[in-house]
């Protein structure tokens, strides 16, 4: 096992130099993160985007654009798992504040992805693949690694994100969605020591980059226990993915208040307007049908200001057809799927 305990990791001058990095990078994306609530569309959409791109590194994928494309057309079925992945991943969020347990907090987030209660927790069968614990040692495992986390372990909180991260994926304790799970781990830990306030860094989008990497980095600390390499591949990872979140933000922050100028400007500020206007950041992907329900419009206003907004260039109109048809923010899913 994966237990670095006994030994004392000795940290290169790489290591410093790219945690110094991550500090930096991670301290100002936080900082960011403070000015949006929790019903912000900024947080939302970077917590909605983090799942899809979670679920993809595991391949149960499909893409931002068709993930709103299914909840314009009510597809519930369809997106199920991304709304139960960012559901945990909030439960997670609560639980840290006032649950000292992480095992408890662990098994709440599997319980809330697989929507059963009374069914067994911790995994029951062999796995073969990736040489990974037997079921019977599962238990003992999980002791160990909760007691690793709530020690007072003298390494700096994103280089014990590494170490928990990597323990959790090779103890592997679930029938399924480790992967999800450890994932959501990252956050948690960032946001329990401090170094986030939500769970909106974009680490899977910055994974699934070359997520072949991601499984290889894995396979070869189990099997070398070369926990600098590990660390370094890490800390690039949190480094890279804080820099694409607090892009995004500035993008998103940015054409929100472009297209509040643009509506301002053309005198048609209208609440009606302003209202359809802000709905297309939280749902950026929307027809006629869905709006009028979302919004209580009529079908006559709900069509009115649908043009308005495409003639303002708010929106764009992307079937082409005279009847269903779909209004897309395109600015802001051109940012989040480029």
């Amino acid at each position: 096992m994966l237990f670095p305990l006994e030994q004392k990791i000795r940290l290169d001058t790489e290591i410093i130099t790219l945690l110094n990095s991550a500090e930096s990078t991670i301290n100002q994306l936080s900082g960011m993160l403070t000015l949006f609530n929790q019903n912000h569309f900024i947080t939302k959409i970077l917590q909605t985007r983090e799942a899809i791109e979670s679920l993809s590194i595991d391949d149960y994928g499909f893409s931002i654009k068709e993930f709103y494309t299914m909840v314009c057309m009510e597809d519930f079925k369809s997106v199920s798992i991304p709304q139960k992945l960012i559901s945990a991943s909030l439960l997670g969020q609560r639980l840290i504040k006032n649950v000292s347990r992480s095992q408890h907090i662990i098994k709440s987030i599997y319980k809330e992805l697989i929507e059963d209660n009374d069914k067994e927790i911790l995994r029951s069968k062999v796995i073969d693949k990736y040489n990974l614990p037997l079921p019977g040692e599962i238990y003992q495992l999980m002791e160990r690694f909760e007691k690793y986390i709530e020690s007072d372990v003298s390494y700096p909180p994103l280089i014990n994100a590494a170490l928990v991260h990597a323990q959790f994926e090779v103890i592997h304790p679930f029938e399924k969605m480790n992967g999800l799970i450890g994932r959501v781990l990252i956050q948690l830990h960032l946001q329990w020591k401090k170094r986030m306030v939500n769970n909106c860094l974009q680490v899977s989008s910055a994974i699934n980059r070359n997520k072949q990497e991601y499984f290889s980095r894995l396979l070869e600390l189990e099997n070398t226990k070369d926990w600098n390499g590990w660390i370094k591949y890490f800390l690039t990872i949190i480094i890279d993915s804080a820099n694409e979140t607090s892009s995004i933000i500035k993008n998103l922050y940015r054409l929100e208040n472009d297209g509040y100028e643009k509506i301002i400007n053309s005198n048609s500020a209208t609440p009606m307007l302003i209202k359809f206007y802000d709905y297309v950041f939280s749902q950026p992907i929307i027809s006629i049908p869905h709006i009028t329900k979302a919004l209580r419009l009529t079908k006559q206003t709900a069509n009115i200001v649908a043009s308005r907004l495409v003639e303002l260039d708010l929106v764009e109109e992307v079937t082409g057809k005279q009847r269903y048809r779909l209004y897309i923010n395109k600015k802001l899913m051109d940012f989040l799927h480029p």
